[in-house]
C-alpha cells in the first residue's frame, strides 16, 4: 500500500472513531436521564400514582443572536404522549412522562440593492431598487422527558389550580428544513444570471442533519414553568419552556416553546 493510500486510510478511521465516540457520548447522557427518571420513579413508588394522557397545541420560537441578523417568527406545532403524577399530599406532586413534540421557528431575512443606471449604447436605464428576501423554517421532532414539581390549590368540589416548575430533557428523531427566496423589483439585464443562481440556492427542503460540526444539537434540555386547572380527571394548562442547549455550534440560538394543553387522567 502506497503511502498516500495509507494516509487515507488513517483519515477514514479517525474519522469512524470520531463518529462513534460521538456516538458513544449521546448513548450515556440518555442512559443517565433514564437512569434519574427510573430511581425517581422507582422511589415514589409508595405514593398515589395517576397515569394520564395529555396533547396539545405548541407555539415554537427561537431565542438568542443568530450569526446573521434576520426576523424570527413563531412556528406552530403539537405535543402529545402519556403522562405519570405521584401525589406526595394533597397539596404536592411530581409529574413526568414521555412526550412527542415539535419545535423550531420561522425565518426572514431581506435586503434592499440598489443600483445605479447603466448606458448600453444610446440606452441609458433607470437607477433601480430590488429588495431580496430569503425565507426559511425549522421543523424539530423530539422525544421529551419533563419531571416537574406541581404544587395545588383546590378551589372547590373536586376542582383545583396548579402551578408547576421543573426541568425536560429531549432527544431530536426527526424533522425537516426549508427555505424560500423571493425577488421584488425589476432585475437589471445584468443580474438575470445571479438572480437565477439566488433563487436556486434558496429554494430548497431536506432532512435535518443531526450532530456533526455543521448539524443540529441532538440533546436539548431546559426549565419548565407551568400553570393549570383541573376539574376531576379532565385538565387545561399551559407551559413556558426556555431552552438551555445552544442548537448549533458557535451561535447563541436556543428553543422557546409555549405549549396549551388538554389531559385526561385516568381512574380520577
Amino acid at each position: 500500500m502506497c503511502a498516500c493510500s495509507k494516509g487515507k486510510a488513517g483519515l477514514v478511521f479517525a474519522n469512524f472513531k470520531r463518529i462513534i465516540n460521538k456516538k458513544i457520548k449521546i448513548m450515556k447522557k440518555i442512559s443517565k436521564i433514564l437512569m434519574i427518571v427510573v430511581l425517581t420513579t422507582l422511589s415514589l413508588q409508595t405514593f398515589a400514582q395517576t397515569i394520564g394522557i395529555k396533547t396539545g397545541m405548541n407555539i415554537a420560537k427561537l431565542a438568542g443572536k443568530p450569526e446573521v441578523p434576520m426576523d424570527i417568527k413563531n412556528r406552530l406545532g403539537f405535543h402529545g404522549g402519556v403522562t405519570v403524577e405521584f401525589e406526595l399530599n394533597e397539596m404536592l406532586g411530581i409529574e413526568t412522562g414521555v412526550l412527542f413534540t415539535t419545535k423550531g421557528a420561522k425565518a426572514e431575512y431581506s435586503e434592499d440593492l440598489s443600483f445605479d443606471g447603466y448606458i448600453e449604447g444610446d440606452v441609458e436605464g433607470k437607477d433601480e431598487t430590488v429588495t431580496v428576501t430569503a425565507i426559511g423554517e425549522l421543523n424539530p421532532s423530539y422525544i421529551e422527558i419533563p419531571i416537574s414539581l406541581k404544587y395545588y390549590f383546590p378551589i372547590g368540589d373536586n376542582k383545583r389550580i396548579n402551578v408547576s416548575v421543573g426541568s425536560y430533557f429531549a432527544f431530536g428523531i426527526a424533522g425537516k428544513v426549508k427555505g424560500e427566496g423571493k425577488i421584488k423589483g425589476n432585475v437589471p439585464f445584468y443580474l438575470k444570471d445571479a438572480v437565477e443562481e439566488f433563487m436556486k440556492e434558496a429554494n430548497y427542503e431536506h432532512d435535518i442533519e443531526w450532530g456533526g460540526e455543521d448539524g443540529m444539537e441532538k440533546a436539548d434540555t431546559g426549565l419548565n414553568l407551568g400553570a393549570g386547572f383541573e376539574i376531576g380527571a379532565i385538565g387545561i394548562g399551559a407551559q413556558y419552556s426556555f431552552g438551555f442547549t445552544n442548537l448549533a455550534k458557535d451561535e447563541d440560538i436556543k428553543n422557546r416553546v409555549l405549549s396549551i394543553s388538554l389531559s385526561y387522567k385516568f381512574g380520577k
